[in-house]
């Protein structure tokens, strides 16, 4: 099987579903992906679901939205995107070398030899972590890492300095410059894959906490309007149309008085999971605040968007949410602006927010397109 969903105990013992595993996983010389679930939280069950090898582990009741996530993370290793890394040498042949290695080990490594095409290579290809040589004719390491972090995006970028330096003192100062780490040459291609590997998922796993919303995973309120402002930007441009969609439940003070918060972020964890799914992977989602969603949608008309929304909004309607009280459904409305005609930011959320306001004032379950008032 693609994964097994396997509880701790079974009738043959308590924790016999662990050995289960553990002899298929002998049977087939292979490890099979696997999520354990269990009403059991103490220490030992988890200790063996460890040694099991598995994936993640849900105590009951189970969270299917978190269940569904740890089955598609186990079940599609490829998902994840490829670590960008920027190489900074005046040795060409070295420097083309290191992103070699660097991209045969499954990264998106790029190099250039002169220190001054640093910026325009981070704008163009926004690049996770740079390698940088420490000594290079014209300006050194130190000083283009210093000219990079006058930028505040890149403020917290790593930076690996790769060099033959042998003294130790010029090594600390490399380091209390804010350098990440500080490489010898030479380097294996092991230990130099090793340490690229180590800094970029740390800072991706940093970044991606400092973006997310920390109960959807969507992008947070202040992360999805830099991104909004960057694509708004990119559609006058190019004289592209986008939709911005408002979107938010209905009645949802009711949900959580009724059934409890845990409830409530059910039904939020459910609405944001039914966005990612059915949406395509080039339009952004965020978690706009409390049950609150938003979601822009590049070369989507409003006639298209207001569809897809409705479709959604059919979907949502029909997921059943257990409790102890019983069986709930809810709703969702929506309100749609576009750009053009709109072209500004501001006036584009705002014009989505009206239509979210009408849509909401006229019913709700339903979804709203901005008209301009004469």
């Amino acid at each position: 099987p693609a994964a097994v969903i396997i509880d701790v105990m079974l009738p043959e013992g308590p924790l016999a579903g662990l050995e289960l595993m553990r002899q298929a996983h002998f049977h087939e010389n292979a490890a099979v992906p696997h999520v354990v679930i269990s009403s059991r939280n103490d220490w030992q069950a988890r200790l063996a679901a460890v040694r099991s090898g598995a994936a993640a582990y849900l105590v009951k009741p189970v969270d299917i939205a978190a269940l569904d996530e740890h089955l598609q993370r186990c079940t599609n290793p490829d998902l994840k995107a490829p670590y960008r890394v920027l190489v900074v040498d005046d040795d060409a042949p070295l420097a083309g070398y290191y992103a070699e290695t660097l991209t045969a080990a499954g990264m998106d490594a790029k190099a250039i030899t002169e220190p001054a095409l640093l910026l325009d290579a981070m704008a163009q290809l926004q690049q996770e972590i740079v390698l940088m040589d420490l000594h290079m004719p014209g300006c050194s390491g130190i000083e283009a890492m210093r000219v990079l972090r006058q930028d505040p995006q890149f403020t917290s970028l790593p930076v690996l300095f790769v060099s033959s330096e042998t003294s130790v003192v010029q090594q600390q100062s490399a380091m209390q410059c804010g350098a990440e780490d500080f490489l010898q040459k030479p380097i294996s291609d092991a230990n130099l894959i090793m340490a690229v590997t180590v800094r970029a998922e740390r800072f991706r796993s940093l970044t991606t906490l400092i973006r997310q919303d920390s109960l959807t995973g969507l992008l947070n309120h202040v992360s999805f309007k830099l991104r909004l402002e960057v694509e708004v930007d990119r559609c006058r441009r190019s004289h592209e149309t986008m939709s911005l969609a408002m979107i938010d439940i209905d009645h949802f003070k009711k949900v959580n008085d009724t059934y409890g918060h845990p409830q409530g972020d059910r039904v939020i964890k459910g609405l944001a999971q039914l966005l990612q799914k059915r949406l395509r992977k080039s339009d952004i989602i965020g978690r706009y605040g409390g049950e609150e969603f938003v979601v822009a949608m590049p070369n989507t008309p409003p006639p298209l968007a207001t569809m897809i929304l409705n479709e959604l909004l059919e979907r949502f309607g029909s997921l059943l949410f257990e409790t102890t009280q019983g069986e709930f459904a809810c709703t969702f409305s929506g309100g749609v602006a576009a750009i053009p005609p709109l072209e500004s930011t501001a006036s584009l959320t705002r014009a989505a927010d009206i239509a979210l306001y009408n849509a909401k004032h006229s019913g709700r379950n339903r979804i709203e397109t901005y008209v301009k008032a004469d």
